[in-house]
């Protein structure tokens, strides 16, 4: 009988979420909920309170939460200044002058680097998004509502929501009746805004950036994307983008599911 009950103790623990792996925001969020569901409990009965209690601490010793999804839920959602106080903070900073340009590509990309928002390729030939950003900017995609986008980004990017307009199948931001910033569809809006609030956290002085100083970091960092606020993949891919006067040859990343395009980057 004793053989069976460590047996049954030992296929409750969860390695990778105790010991030296233990997430102490995770675990102080945890006993926080199981003290507030042993208090309820406790109300209605002591006995059922401190079984509650006592059930609560086990699941937290051996399995690391007591809330299934913990881990990801708190890297998603705890606020930074509160990792911060438990030295859990992941994300790099950097200061930015409000006063200089971004127009260098070098430029965006030393800044996305130092920010821990790119890195370079196993090879070192090129740059990719990190995991971490990634995962970052895939769920905060999945966070934004469509309807409500042009809102968020126009927050985002300390603008008035009403300088968006339509052109042709894209999205543009006017400022003084001239355009300084464009979109080739609804899903890169959605991509931006959810990107704009990962920047904000890791770039100081974000706030007294320029508005087409934000966005050309956002387009930026679009060309990099590995995720569509679909759920689907991207894939790239090259086209001629042609207006009454002119025609570009321009690389595309889109997404692969429904086709909407991420960026179109003129091609020189």
């Amino acid at each position: 009988m004793e053989s069976r009950f460590v047996e049954f103790v030992d296929s409750l623990r969860q390695p990778e979420y105790t010991g030296e792996n233990r997430c102490l925001p995770c675990t102080v969020v945890n006993v926080a909920i199981g003290a507030v569901l042993a208090l309820a409990a406790g109300r209605r009965d002591r006995r059922l309170g401190t079984a509650v209690a006592v059930g609560s601490a086990a699941c937290i010793y051996l399995r690391g939460y007591l809330v299934p999804g913990t881990p990801e839920l708190t890297k998603r959602y705890l606020p930074r200044r509160v990792l911060r106080w438990f030295g859990k903070d992941p994300l790099p900073t950097v200061d930015v002058d409000p006063d200089r340009g971004f127009d260098d590509p070098a430029t965006l990309e030393r800044t996305l680097l130092a920010v821990g928002a790119l890195e370079e390729t196993a090879d070192g030939s090129d740059l990719r998004l990190t995991d971490a950003f990634a995962e970052r900017w895939r769920g905060a995609m999945a966070d934004v509502d469509r309807e409500a986008v042009r809102g968020r980004l126009a927050a985002a990017l300390d603008c008035d929501p009403e300088q968006f307009g339509a052109r042709q199948d894209g999205v543009v931001l006017r400022a003084d009746h001239r355009v300084v910033a464009q979109w080739p569809s609804e899903a890169a809006l959605v991509a931006d805004a959810a990107a704009a609030d990962l920047l904000a956290e890791r770039i100081d002085g974000w706030g007294d950036l320029a508005t087409v100083q934000r966005t050309v970091f956002l387009s930026g960092l679009r060309l990099f994307a590995e995720d569509c606020p679909d759920g689907g993949g991207v894939e790239t891919d090259s086209d001629v983008v042609e207006s009454c006067c002119s025609q570009v040859d321009v690389f595309v990343v889109r997404c692969a599911d429904s086709g909407e395009r991420l960026l179109e980057q003129p091609v020189e």
